[in-house]
C-alpha cells in the first residue's frame, strides 16, 4: 500500500496503525523523501510503498495449540480449551479457557507468572516466537497495573531521550515491547537481561 504524510516516522506510523501491526513488521520502500522547500514553496510531503513481513502458517498455529493441550489439558487445570492466534510476525496470543481459574492463576497470579514462562520458554526454543498468555484476564489486569509507570517511562523519554521499564513479567514484557517500537520507532528498543528479570530500554536513534 502507498503511504503519504509529512515526514518517514509519521508515514510509517499511519502504515502500521492502517495495517495493525508494528513499524518493524513493514517492509517499506520510499518513493519521495518529505522536504521542507523554501519560503513555503516546493514542500514534499514522504512518499512510501509498504508491505506486511511474514505471516505465521495456519500449521504452526494449530501444532502449538495440539502440543500445549498435550501438556495442560489434564484433571488439575481443568482447561476445556486452549486458543492460538497470530498477534505480529513475531508472537502469538495464547489464551487458556478453563472451568475453574483458581488452579492456574494461584493467589497474586503467582501460577499464572510460572504458567507464563513455561509457555513462553516453550513456544521460543521450538519454533523462535514469543507468546502473549492470557487466562480469564489476569495480563490485561497487569497491563492496566502498569500503565502509570509506563508512562512514566515515556515522559523520560521525551524528556531525556532514553529510558528503561522495571522488570516485567514475559507476557507483558512481549505485549509492551511490541506497542513501544510502535510508539518510539525513532529510538532503538530493546529488551536486557538483569539479576532481577527482563526489562525494556529506550535509547538513541533507530537506524534502519
Amino acid at each position: 500500500m502507498r503511504v503519504v504524510d509529512k515526514t518517514l516516522e509519521d508515514a510509517l506510523i499511519k502504515a502500521s496503525k492502517d495495517a495493525n501491526c508494528s513499524v518493524r513488521e513493514l517492509e517499506y520502500e520510499i518513493i519521495q523523501y518529505p522536504s521542507k522547500g523554501f519560503l513555503g514553496f516546493f514542500k514534499k510531503d514522504a512518499i512510501i510503498d509498504v508491505n506486511i513481513k511474514k505471516q505465521i502458517s495456519k500449521s504452526i498455529l494449530d501444532n502449538i495449540v495440539i502440543e500445549l493441550k498435550e501438556l495442560f489439558c489434564n484433571d488439575y487445570f481443568s482447561i476445556n480449551d486452549i486458543l492460538v492466534t497470530q498477534a505480529n510476525e513475531n508472537s502469538v496470543n495464547v489464551e487458556f479457557i478453563c472451568d475453574t481459574y483458581e488452579n492456574i492463576i494461584g493467589k497474586d497470579a503467582h501460577k499464572y507468572k510460572s504458567l507464563d514462562i513455561i509457555v513462553n520458554h516453550y513456544i521460543n526454543i521450538k519454533y523462535s516466537l514469543y507468546a502473549r498468555v492470557e487466562i480469564c484476564g489476569v495480563l490485561a489486569n497487569l497491563k492496566n497495573d502498569v500503565e502509570k509507570h509506563l508512562n512514566d517511562v515515556r515522559t523520560k523519554v521525551k524528556e531525556l531521550g532514553k529510558a528503561q521499564t522495571r522488570p516485567l513479567e514475559i507476557s507483558l514484557l512481549n505485549l509492551i515491547y511490541e506497542e513501544f517500537l510502535t510508539e518510539f520507532s525513532h529510538k532503538n528498543v530493546v529488551i536486557k537481561d538483569s539479576s532481577v528479570g527482563r526489562y525494556i530500554a529506550i535509547y538513541g536513534d533507530y537506524k534502519k
